[in-house]
């Protein structure tokens, strides 16, 4: 019980320590069929250096239609695709005292310890969507 006790505090520490809270205009909802979200992602921003960095970094995704996401990430090690999911506006839930919504979010494993929970804001400038994630943006292909 100790330990899983310990888990939790050092799993809510990580998900504290890890979040960037920004300030942003107020939200105004954006309307968009899940069927504008099917398709290839890449990201529009440059890539960051990984070099001796822990940090794993989305390139682009394939969202299917069957909630089946194929995800190609950049870490320390190099290049790899890996398989996930994908929601909707649906709560995410992390463990049972931590959830959050959001309008779209990818979930997968770079490693067999490490799962991340990724959450985007779909947004519709021009009627074109962006996904954004904390300035990270994704235009369809």
């Amino acid at each position: 019980m100790k330990k899983l006790n310990s888990l939790i505090i050092f799993t809510i520490l990580i998900l504290l320590t890890s979040c960037k809270f920004e300030k942003d205009k107020p939200k105004t909802d954006v309307k968009y069929e899940k069927s504008e979200l099917l398709g290839h992602w890449v990201r529009t921003n440059e890539m960051e250096e990984l070099e001796n960095s822990k940090d794993v970094v989305i390139r682009k995704f394939n969202i299917k239609e069957d909630n089946i996401a194929e995800i190609e990430i950049l870490d320390s090690i190099g290049r790899k695709t890996v398989s996930g999911s994908w929601k909707i506006g649906e709560e995410q839930k992390i463990i049972e005292l931590i959830s959050f919504k959001s309008d779209f979010a990818l979930t997968f494993w770079s490693s067999s310890n490490y799962k991340h929970m990724i959450s985007f804001s779909v947004e519709k400038p021009d009627d074109k969507i962006i996904l954004n994630l904390q300035g990270v943006t994704f235009e369809k292909e």
